[in-house]
């Protein structure tokens, strides 16, 4: 597992910069089976990666990719640490959970929490807020994935 800062460059008009690198981490699709279990996806590695537009540098898209699965990481999107190497990533429609192997070093797990903060709508509910603070985010993640009529 490690970190790594490392450019390479995807297009005339873009470039590409690895920001967070783990080999080893378990993603989970949190939908339920007909027996009621949730759905192991696989052993995966996680790189997320800084695309920058250089006709504008105001453009900047964090992307986490999972082999061929990639998804942005936005504001709009809630990130919830729910323990110390687990993490919950909401989507429209999809849900998934992201633990990282327990050999996983805790820099390793800080580097991936300052990315998420950065470009992600991050709480952590492992270690800070109280049961009120966590009810609250619930409330505004609930009314983030709602539409206003």
């Amino acid at each position: 597992m490690s970190t790594s800062s490392s450019s390479t460059q995807r297009s005339s008009h873009e470039s590409l910069k690895e920001v967070f690198k783990c080999k080893s981490c378990v993603l989970i699709l949190m939908d339920y089976d007909e027996e009621r279990r949730a759905r192991f996806i696989r052993l995966v590695e996680l790189v997320i990666n800084l695309v920058m537009s250089s006709m504008d540098r105001a453009l900047v898209t964090c992307v986490c990719m999972v082999n061929q699965l990639q998804w942005p990481i936005a504001k709009d999107s809630p990130i919830i640490r729910v323990g110390q190497r687990s993490f919950v990533l909401g989507f429209p429609g999809l849900l998934y959970g992201l633990q990282l192997v327990s050999c996983c070093e805790p820099h390793v797990i800080d580097s991936l929490e300052r990315v998420f903060i950065k470009f992600g709508h991050y709480k952590d509910l492992n270690r800070k807020g109280t049961e009120k603070d966590r009810f609250k985010f619930a409330q505004e993640v609930a009314g983030n994935a709602t539409l206003d009529k």
